[in-house]
């Protein structure tokens, strides 16, 4: 039972490794240029290990993308569950997601490498096949129903619910790209700042 228990830490540990080398190649390399060897290499381990795990390179994205879904999910239960009023609901979900691009730069890296898979040959096909596309789909009505209440509260300011929550989305991807691209130059915007275009002043 131990020794089983120790295989299956080392298996997941092993796994792990993988993917996470997997994300910092496609990142480094781009998606195209990116062999599994290449993979395989940066992770420490032979390439026969990775093709043990992972069958091709589409699979490995094909697993970045539903490692990206899983945050996208967490934030559709955080739309969904929220006990409190929109404007509550919607400042949880801004906070929580600033956080995690500003103490993760992997969050960041995720991220802006979807949109790179999405423009690779495939892409679009993966991230339809991972759930990513309908994980998003899901955010934006998500997103718009709680515009559209807060609305109706009077604690968002007017406009079309589906294209204030279009604007976010793209406000987020434009935060990690932004913090990827100047590094250390980079100031995170504060959560009055990254929620300005829909709250309204009392």
């Amino acid at each position: 039972m131990q020794r089983d228990k120790r295989f299956e830490q080392m298996r997941v540990e092993t796994q792990s490794k993988i993917e996470d080398a997997a994300l910092q190649t496609f990142l480094q390399n781009g998606i195209s240029d990116t062999k599994m060897q290449d993979i395989a290499k940066a992770a420490n381990v032979s390439a026969g290990v990775t093709y043990r795990y992972f069958s091709s390179k589409d699979e490995l994205i094909k697993k970045v993308l539903i490692n990206a879904g899983e945050g996208l999910q967490n934030a559709n239960n955080t739309l969904l569950t929220g006990a409190k009023s929109p404007k509550s609901t919607f400042m949880a979900l801004a906070s929580h997601m600033l956080s995690e691009i500003n103490d993760n730069d992997d969050a960041a890296k995720l991220a802006t490498l979807v949109y790179q898979i999405l423009g690779s040959k495939n892409g679009y096909e993966l991230a339809k096949a991972s759930g990513l596309i309908a994980q998003h789909t899901a955010l934006k009505d998500n997103l718009a129903k709680i515009f559209s209440l807060g609305q109706d509260s009077g604690d968002f300011k007017l406009g079309d619910p589906y294209e204030l929550s279009c604007f976010f989305i793209s406000t987020f991807q434009g935060v990690a790209m932004t913090k990827l691209v100047l590094s250390e130059q980079f100031i995170m915007p504060s959560l009055a700042t990254f929620t300005n275009f829909i709250i309204k002043e009392n």
